[in-house]
């Protein structure tokens, strides 16, 4: 849940999210009692309907926040609300809807592609479609009669095996023997699609066929690619053929949707960390997977295509792991006007919190009628310890375990002492063979990824590293997928270490590595991952208190 039990996830463990199967939470609801109380736990993941009105009623101008494109009138996608006919309260058809959509549009295509100019016809999730116009062209389309609102196309953000034991989720008793498993939802995940391969998607033949109000279809070439555990996958994306295929070229969809609703999965683990059975939070629910994200981009108006149709192919559950880094009214959010059609049809919406914390008023996805869910870290740590010159012992993580990694006392160098920022973080180039050979080298988060960190310690002949927390990451440690010898420290051990370096007493250490670990206390859990995103929502919005729940969403490892 990551985060939404979703927050899934990306939750920042790419280390891990291409690696094995793993374990998180996830959503679910058919309307039965007991598949309510797994929802709960479901995602950690309400009615409550309100919605913000902009002063002066409709018609609305088009919202256009983020200034006119470079480059003079260059033609761009617009999401754009209209009404119906006069008359009109549903369509007979979809084509009478296509016609309708299509009289606000100029007649002709795409000058220079020949592409139509209409890229979604909406109708479930709202009154509309999303086009692709000039502004002098949507000037136009404005002054036709029927037109509400418009604002152009937005970038989304792309927001295990022990956890289901963490929350108290056994075989045979409680939630999930009450729930059991999630059997017979459908939870549907707007992503980046799926990798069918993965054995979290297997069925086992454990799983009945899906309920007979399931209404989707198998987007794959190779139909058999889907069984009674991945019931559907279809790309809402047009382009090349790996655009327009199902298939996850990212890993961030694989990764969520096995975490929500992935199947029991033997043998999981990542270098041999966390090994372990893994399994989603609702392991025998069913899954349809909406793929709107490539790996380029991820646009508002797919994703409110993807809700559309998982709406209309009858899911239960709809699973938002993305979101705009930025706040938004409701009704010039996307997401809160899909979320609320998917609930007005009884459809529970589970969204991620987002990955902005620590700082206040930074919650994504606050639309009171979605569940909002953080991120929160487990008592499982991948150790990896240091042994003072002192003798104290300072617990850190890494997810890669050396063998033969000698545990003798080195010397600790850290060429940021002196205040040269480069050298603070290991960037490329920045370190001297002088100052690091054959020592375990303290590094700094923040600028660039620890793997590129690491290769520059390695080029200047440092055996090891040691990650340090900035501040503003407090007591969250990211179990960094590198290979090369380190660990990662809290911001409080960091600076214990760096302040007794610089006084001249603490000049070498020890470097043990401990494997899996459970039952932490120090940092305690739960607790609030220092990226997730905080409350309240934006004050325009009502300062709604958001998240509603935390989910497991640190060092998840998942498909």
């Amino acid at each position: 849940l990551i985060l939404q039990l979703t927050l899934l996830s990306t939750i920042k463990v790419e280390a891990a999210r291409r690696r094995g199967p793993a374990t998180l939470e996830s959503p679910a609801m058919e309307g039965h009692t007991h598949t309510l109380s797994l929802l709960v736990v479901f995602i950690l993941s309400c009615t409550a309907f309100s919605s913000s009105t902009p002063p002066g009623g409709l018609p609305l101008p088009v919202i256009d926040d983020e200034g006119a494109a470079d480059g003079g009138d260059l033609p761009e996608t617009y999401i754009i609300h209209v009404r119906k006919p006069p008359g009109v309260v549903e369509f007979a058809t979809a084509a009478d809807r296509l016609e309708w959509h299509r009289s606000f549009l100029p007649p002709t295509a795409l000058s220079e592609s020949g592409r139509p100019r209409l890229v979604h016809s909406y109708d479930t999730v709202m009154s509309g479609f999303a086009a692709v116009l000039t502004r002098e062209e949507l000037a136009a389309v404005e002054m036709k009669e029927g037109f509400l609102h418009a604002y152009r196309d937005r970038v989304l953000e792309l927001q295990t095996t022990y956890t289901p034991k963490f929350l108290g989720l056994e075989r045979g008793e409680g939630l999930w023997d009450l729930a059991r498993l999630g059997e017979g939802v459908i939870v549907g995940v707007v992503d980046t699609g799926v990798d069918p391969d993965h054995p979290s998607f297997k069925d086992n033949g454990l799983l009945p066929p899906p309920p007979k109000k399931w209404k989707g279809r198998c987007g794959f070439p190779n139909p058999r690619l889907c069984n009674n555990k991945l019931i559907g996958a279809v790309s809402l994306l047009r382009g090349d053929v790996q655009l327009e295929s199902p298939q996850d070229y990212d890993g961030h969809g694989t990764h969520v949707a096995a975490t929500a609703a992935g199947m029991f999965a033997p043998g999981a683990q990542a270098h041999g960390q966390g090994a372990g059975t893994a399994a989603g939070t609702a392991p025998y629910a069913h899954l349809a997977i909406y793929k709107v994200c490539g790996e380029a981009t991820c646009l508002e108006s797919n994703m409110l295509a993807g809700i559309q149709r998982a709406i209309d192919d009858g899911v239960d559950v709809i699973n938002l792991s993305l979101g705009a880094a930025r706040h938004l009214e409701f009704y010039d959010s996307p997401i809160a006007i899909g979320s609320l059609a998917a609930i007005n049809r009884g459809i529970f919406v589970s969204s991620a919190g987002g990955n902005s914390g620590p700082e206040l008023v930074t919650v994504w996805n606050d639309a009171p009628w979605v569940m909002t869910v953080g991120a929160s870290t487990v008592d499982r740590a991948f150790r990896a310890t240091l042994r003072l010159q002192n003798g104290r012992v300072v617990d850190g993580v890494t997810l890669n375990q050396p063998r033969d990694f000698n545990p003798i006392v080195h010397p600790l160098s850290f060429p940021g002492a002196k205040g040269d920022l480069g050298k603070e973080h290991c960037l490329p180039l920045s370190l001297e063979p002088v100052e690091v050979r054959g020592k375990l080298v303290m590094c700094r988060r923040g600028r660039i990824e620890p793997s590129r960190m690491a290769t520059e310690v390695q080029r200047a002949g440092g055996i090891a590293m040691v990650v340090m927390n900035q501040e503003n990451e407090g007591d969250t440690i990211s179990a960094d997928d590198i290979d090369f010898p380190a660990t990662g420290l809290t911001f409080a051990d960091s600076e214990y270490i760096v302040r007794f370096y610089k006084q001249g007493t603490i000049k070498s250490a020890t470097l043990k590595f401990a494997g899996t670990v459970y039952g932490v206390t120090s940092p305690r859990s739960p607790a609030v991952a220092s990226f997730s995103s905080r409350g309240p929502s934006w004050t325009t919005n009502g300062a709604i208190l958001k998240p509603d729940v935390l989910g497991p969403g640190v060092n998840i490892l998942a498909a």
